[in-house]
């Protein structure tokens, strides 16, 4: 886990997001919530698109016992449906002002829907992630072409 941590911070400081805060919409992001707590960067808020396994859920209460032992805050899940983007988009508008970055973490099907509902929501956001040709050239025109079309 220390390995993992260690490859964050660097990916964190090598794009300038070093004062961060974790959001997650993912149904098992326990990993990711590991090492950004071994970071002591803070989890705002765990949301799940579908259904929780019973493990997943089991493995949560166990995440915030070992969190309050360790003195860090792991959040419990919220159910939060793949059609409902803009509860969370209004969620990580409403978060207080802290000078930190939220960072979300979930799948780029998600991401996109949430932007999408952000800017008809008329929120103003900064969207930010690393420029990755692959992505930047093929994925988001596709998602944002099957949004257009009503697929996403």
């Amino acid at each position: 886990m220390e390995a993992v941590a260690a490859c964050m911070a660097l990916r964190f400081a090598a794009n300038g997001t070093g004062d961060i805060r974790h959001a997650y919409w993912l149904t098992a992001p326990a990993g990711k919530m590991l090492a950004h707590g071994k970071l002591h960067q803070p989890c705002a808020g765990w949301f799940y698109p579908t259904s929780l396994p019973r493990s997943v859920r089991l493995g949560a209460d166990y995440l915030g016992l070992l969190g309050a032992a360790g003195g860090y805050r792991f959040p419990l899940p919220r159910a939060l449906d793949l059609h409902a983007a803009e509860r969370l988009a209004a969620w990580l508008h409403r978060l207080p002002r802290t000078g930190q970055t939220t960072m979300l973490t979930t799948t780029v099907s998600s991401a996109v829907r949430v932007a999408l509902a952000a800017i008809a929501a008329g929120i103003v956001t900064i969207l930010r992630e690393p420029p990755i040709p692959t992505r930047a050239g093929k994925v988001l025109p596709f998602h944002l072409a099957s949004a257009a079309h009503g697929r996403l």
